[in-house]
């Protein structure tokens, strides 16, 4: 993905501007922000003060002489303190040096898909969006917050992302629309379920009541207790879930197939191929960044923990499914595919 942002620069820090050397705890960043960060974020019970009016701006030049502001500026971009010392936090004093014909290092291009991917899904707004709309929620009175429009209004985003994702890839432009049709049918629903547990952990949706009467209009509580489960289980590093969600958006079918012996298949369906090409970008993606963030054991237990992650969600949706929710992504669905029938 190379948008006009970021094609042919190279990769910026964005705490302090300087050379970025990969992604660091969430956030891309330079060694010099990086270890700042290891430094100063596993002692936040130590009361940094700024001496000027804690708005010191942060730069190259600048950023060693307020340890304060440049921690509030780490932590505002997404500097997550949680995965200090863990496999993606540090890398172990044991695993050997990288060579540089060593094939799990991360191109140049690599790093900048990477970065590009993090900037297109954070460029949507979805989550401070989704964060404003549950404030608003919480002052409407009961009665009118509790209407099945205002859970549809929250949820709409969490799966109509699938179409906004496709929309802004250069791949969009290499195929037909109709392809880009099936995209959507296929992989919408997995996709959104997925991005629906990593936006309600990053807004810490279910502390609000209006969302949580909103949910149980749509699911009994066993259910809502059994989807909040695969909201914990879900991987701590944001990176890799926003790696994880274009693999699913550029699936050529990531839920459960139901054959149909009376449905055609269709010239997309047979020009699969191009669906294993793209996906196989951000697979060796996804691989080489496990393998850079600590080594190709623990980067094959991760996938494996993760297959059956998504395995457990995808028996999860088949069996617990209601009408209600079955009714939200069928419309949703139709009002995506209308999207791109009018761009034919």
């Amino acid at each position: 993905m190379v948008t006009k942002r970021t094609c042919g620069l190279p990769l910026i820090c964005l705490i302090c501007g300087d050379k970025a050397r990969g992604i660091n705890f969430n956030v891309m960043s330079c060694m010099s922000c990086k270890t700042f960060f290891r430094r100063h974020a596993t002692k936040l019970h130590v009361n940094l003060q700024c001496l000027h009016s804690n708005n010191c701006k942060i730069n190259i030049q600048t950023r060693g002489d307020c340890s304060a502001c440049r921690l509030d500026k780490c932590l505002t971009l997404g500097m997550n303190s949680k995965i200090i010392g863990t496999r993606f936090g540090k890398r172990k004093h044991s695993i050997r040096m990288l060579s540089q014909n060593d094939h799990s290092l991360l191109s140049d291009n690599e790093w900048k898909l990477l970065s590009n991917i993090i900037h297109a899904y954070d460029e949507t707004n979805i989550i401070s969006n989704t964060t404003d709309l549950l404030q608003r929620q919480s002052t409407i009175i009961p009665k009118i917050r509790s209407k099945p429009s205002v859970i549809f209004d929250i949820i709409k985003p969490f799966y109509s992302l699938i179409y906004l994702l496709i929309e802004r890839t250069p791949y969009f432009h290499q195929s037909s629309v109709d392809t880009w049709k099936d995209l959507v049918r296929w992989n919408s629903k997995v996709f959104g379920t997925v991005n629906s547990f990593f936006i309600m952990r990053e807004t810490h949706a279910m502390n609000y009541p209006a969302f949580q009467n909103g949910c149980l209009m749509i699911y009994d509580y066993k259910t809502m207790m059994d989807l909040s489960q695969f909201t914990l289980r879900l991987e701590s590093n944001s990176v890799l879930v926003k790696i994880i969600l274009y693999i699913l958006a550029f699936s050529t079918n990531s839920s459960v197939v139901i054959y149909d012996p009376s449905e055609q298949i269709n010239s997309s369906e047979i020009n699969s191929l191009i669906f294993f090409r793209i996906q196989n970008l951000f697979i060796n993606l996804l691989w080489k960044y496990l393998v850079h963030q600590d080594d190709t054991i623990a980067a094959v237990r991760w996938l494996n923990t993760f297959t059956k992650y998504i395995l457990d969600l995808l028996l999860c949706i088949n069996e617990q499914t209601t009408t209600v929710h079955f009714d939200i992504v069928n419309m949703l669905n139709k009002q995506m595919i209308h999207s791109l029938t009018v761009k034919q």
